[in-house]
This record gives C-alpha cells, structure tokens and sequence, in this order.
C-alpha cells in the first residue's frame, strides 16, 4: 500500500539522505515482508488462471478458432492473417479471446456471450467497441 499526502516542505517533513545532501519530502518505501504474502496469492492466482485457459493459438494455428460460432464475424473484422488469438477465458457463460501481433502485443478482444450468442469486439487502442451484436 502507498500512501502520499501534500506538504509544504516544511522542517516537520520526511528526510532522505543522498549523495549529494538531504532531500525534503522525498520518502523511500522499502517492500515489508507483508507483501510477500499478497505477491505469493497474485503468483497463485495467475498461475490458476493459466491452467483454465492460456491456450496459445498462433497464426498458422488460428484454424483452432474455425469451430467457435464466432469464428466467421472475427474473421471479418479482425485480419487473422496478422493477429494470433489467445483464449483468455472460457467458461460456461464467456469465452475471451486476446488477439496480438507477433510481438504479442494486443490489438484486440473479443468477447463472447454464451447464453445471448453476443459477440462484443474491441479495439484495445483509441477505437473501443467496434462490434456488439447477437449472432444468428
């Protein structure tokens, strides 16, 4: 946890030696052995999360996506020639798909709505929501 407030640089303020002198208002925050805790339950969590999906499915492999009743509308709007899919989640009610460039940067998401046949599509940069429609 980090807290800040306002000072006016006053005498009562927090000190920190340097090299060159002391610097007014200016605290180092050294990690407690508290946060080993909260970092190991991060590390869990993800490390879970890549056991329900994480399913890699890479430009010569986006034939994967082929049998996804959203396969056809992803492949309009979004050039599978270019971006790889990543199945960031797939339960009973959503599947998620990240969709990035070779340099695994993510350009797209798409997400899928199970129960409504609801396919959302998002441009991660700048555009937003590029498709929000019940498929057929």
């Amino acid at each position: 946890m980090l807290l800040a407030g306002c000072s006016s640089g006053g005498a009562d303020a927090p000190k920190t030696e340097t090299d060159g002198g002391t610097k007014v208002g200016q605290t180092e925050v050294k990690p407690d052995s508290s946060n080993t805790q909260d970092n190991a339950v991060v590390e869990k969590t993800a490390k879970s999360n890549e056991a329900n999906t994480g399913e890699v499915i890479t430009n010569s492999n986006n034939d994967a996506l082929k049998d996804l009743p959203e396969f056809k509308v992803l492949a309009d709007t979004i050039d599978l020639g270019v971006y790889h899919g990543m199945i960031e989640t797939d339960n009973q009610g959503t599947r998620i798909i990240l969709f990035g460039n070779e340099q695994n940067h993510k350009e797209y998401k798409s997400i899928f709505v199970k129960n409504d046949n609801r396919l959302k599509i998002i441009k991660l940069e700048n555009d937003g929501l590029i498709y929000n429609k019940i498929l057929k």
